[in-house]
Formats: structure tokens, sequence, C-alpha cells
């Protein structure tokens, strides 16, 4: 009995062991995630984020019509998507910003964390304080 109970303790530690290996394979190749954001002036937003946040520019895509119809992104719109980044490497966080022109699109209720569901702000971590705010 007490074999077994020492094979069992032996066999679940090694289990464990060998399910939390940082080598094993993830179902995710990245563990970070793209936000994609729809503003009203895209210019604008681009020189927020980088100037006053510190995000960095990096090279944008275009989206063809048929291509953002067919992935329900848009009623035969095209985008031109702006790509921000906030760090460096893969795991950058990454803010793609877009603009639709000459659509008519709802403005968010914003009164209220709870007045409206889906995404409702974005954290950003600063080491300084300080010198994030002057920036503001």
């Amino acid at each position: 009995m007490r074999t077994v109970l020492s094979l069992t303790l032996l066999l679940t530690a090694v289990a464990v062991l060998s399910g939390s290996r940082p080598d094993a394979p993830s179902e995710f190749p990245r563990t970070t995630i793209d936000l994609g954001v729809h503003v009203a002036d895209l210019e604008t937003s681009a020189v927020f984020y980088t100037d006053v946040i510190g995000f960095t520019e990096v090279e944008g895509f275009e989206v063809t019509a048929d291509f953002a119809t067919a992935a329900g992104l848009t009623d035969r719109q095209p985008l031109s998507v702006r790509v921000l980044v906030l760090g460096e490497g893969e795991s950058a966080t990454r803010l793609k910003l877009m603009e639709i022109s000459d659509v008519d699109t709802k403005q968010s209720d914003n009164a209220y964390v709870h007045s409206q569901l889906g995404y409702r702000y974005l954290t950003i971590f600063v080491a300084d304080m300080n010198a994030a705010l002057t920036r503001l």
C-alpha cells in the first residue's frame, strides 16, 4: 500500500511538473492582444497615442472593401489601419487605429463604466507617473 501511495504521488508530481514546463507548446503563439479602435479622427488619434501616451507607429496596412466585407468588418468599406506599438518585439502591445469616413457612426455612451457593454477602458502601466503627467 505504501509503495502504491508513493508511486501515485511521484506520478502526480511528474504530471504537474511536465504540464507547467516553459518549453511546452502553447495554444497561443503570442500572449499579447492586439486591440482595434475605430476613431473619429485618425490623424489626431495617432498624434495623441504617439506624442502624449508614448506609442511608436510601425507599418500599417490596408484592407480592401471585398476582404473587409467577407470578414464581417465593414459593409463594403475599405479600411486603412495605422498600427501603434507599446514596447518592442513580438510581445509588444499593438493598437490598431482605423477611421471610416462618410458613414453614420454611433457615439458610445461613456457616462459610466456600466452605461454600455463592451470594452470600457485601456490600462497602460508607466514607470514614472510624473513624467507621464507632464506629457499630458
